[in-house]
């Protein structure tokens, strides 16, 4: 459920970046301490991105549900000091039971500022999860894919409308004939 590439108008509020899936093994619960999303693409970070939100996806859907999802961690004012920079969210106390598994969205707020044809990705990578047993107090190393990188966000020129498609409904009755 990655973010697909998408189109955005430049305020653009609530936009989903990319989402992770952490998974906890079966012998003890995992805390996560902290971990690291980084800027990419052709946009300004510092000035583009107003704040940049890390949820706990509840319905694992991919997608930012207002009043089911639930903040884990946020940065603003700027949500990136510098361009393609590294948000980096310590002294967390996130802890996946053992067997157990989250999934989490990193969530952009634009600011309305970024330019037509800006671009921004957003990108978490494992070596930048710190995570901890919960039983032992052992480091552990993340295992799974080096970093998850979701889909591009291209920002749409001031002003433009949006669109609307009519297509055929995949339940689509077709054709009949009927008798009086």
């Amino acid at each position: 459920n990655n973010p697909p590439a998408t189109t955005q108008p430049s305020n653009a509020q609530k936009v989903e970046l990319t989402h992770l899936r952490l998974a906890a093994g079966p012998v003890e619960d995992v805390r996560i301490t902290g971990f690291s999303v980084v800027a990419l693409g052709t946009g300004i970070d510092p000035a583009d991105i107003g704040t940049v939100t890390v949820y706990r996806d509840a319905n694992g859907n991919g997608i930012f549900d207002a009043g089911t999802d639930t903040g884990l961690a946020a940065a603003t004012g700027p949500a990136f000091t510098v361009d393609n920079g590294t948000r980096t969210f310590a002294g967390l106390n996130l802890v996946i039971p053992k067997g157990g598994a989250e999934q989490w969205l990193a969530v952009y707020d634009f600011s309305g500022t970024g330019a037509a044809g800006a671009t921004f990705q957003a990108r978490v990578d494992a070596a930048t999860i710190a995570a901890v047993g919960v039983t032992s107090g052992t480091a552990l190393a993340v295992g799974g894919f080096v970093s998850v990188t979701g889909g591009i966000v291209t920002l749409a020129a001031p002003g433009s409308a949006g669109s609307l498609s009519i297509l055929t409904g995949a339940q689509n009755p077709g054709s009949q004939t009927i008798t009086p």
